[in-house]
């Protein structure tokens, strides 16, 4: 039996994989390779989509496995076959409603998106969003369209971007007032509406039960740094963490590594190796 082949391997990419304006750590990708050839099992757990996931990270498909887990959960996807499974989206009557009150409550002063198949659909008068997509360089994968036509898509899950306080004040709110969704922050500045009960857990779960059906040993291991990662680092047999985490991620994890730019996927293959 290889070394690694009961470990399933996940992990968050923002702030984790990489870390933001920092060069790509190498010693990941080499890493990576390692654990796979040796029996492991890798995949990303991602906010990110299908689409924009191939700019992010290079050359994916010689780095996964098993399906990725993206969009926080809406759904996995085989980087090789492109094929989508397990999708779930957002219930779409609401979004209106919930689009209105959020300019209700903040004006132009908070932007949003959705995610869907095509990529990312944003209100063509929505100027926060349209210059947050031109700053991340994620404008190449948007297209802007009318309100009208923004609230009536079938979509993963909506993004709102703006001050960490007002994009605060403004979701207690909301989690009152659309208690059919659930919410989660990728950044300070950044909220996400998702699909009732769907989360980055969920996902891992579906992958976990299915890899379990012919290697029932298989042990789960999540590495993540912020709020979005949060359920799935405490459904993982071992959760794991970067130096870069903020503390209510730290609190839960049972291993530190170092920081997300010094190559903590890196650091997490050391750590199982050792512990093996």
């Amino acid at each position: 039996m290889k070394k690694f082949e009961n470990i399933i391997l996940a992990s968050d990419i923002d702030g984790t994989f990489i870390f933001h304006g920092e060069p790509l750590p190498t010693v990941n990708l080499e890493k990576i390779r390692y654990f796979i050839d040796n029996g492991g099992k890798f995949t990303f757990s991602s906010g990110r989509n299908h689409i924009d996931i191939y700019s992010v990270v290079p050359s994916i498909e010689n780095y996964v496995n098993i399906p990725c887990v993206l969009c926080n959960g809406a759904f996995c996807f085989d980087v090789r076959t492109r094929e989508m499974k397990n999708v779930h989206y957002l219930e779409t009557e609401h979004l209106r409603p919930l689009f209105n009150r959020v300019r209700q409550i903040a004006g132009d002063r908070i932007g949003f998106r959705t995610s869907c198949e095509r990529g990312f659909i944003y209100d063509k008068n929505d100027i926060a969003m349209k210059e947050s997509l031109e700053k991340t360089k994620l404008d190449r994968f948007a297209t802007a369209v009318s309100f009208d036509e923004l609230c009536e898509g079938k979509y993963f899950k909506a993004v709102f971007i703006s001050d960490p306080d007002l994009l605060k004040s403004t979701f207690e709110i909301l989690r009152d007032e659309f208690p059919m969704y659930d919410y989660t922050k990728s950044n300070s500045w950044l909220y996400e509406v998702m699909p009732k009960g769907i989360s980055k857990a969920y996902q891992l779960r579906y992958i976990t039960d299915e890899i379990r059906k012919s290697n029932p040993d298989v042990k789960l291991y999540c590495m993540g740094d912020f709020d979005n990662d949060i359920d799935m680092l405490r459904a993982a047999d071992v959760a794991m963490c970067p130096e870069n985490a903020t503390d209510n991620v730290k609190q839960i994890c049972d291993v530190r590594l170092c920081h997300a730019k010094d190559g903590a996927i890196a650091d997490a293959i050391r750590k199982i190796e050792a512990s093996l």
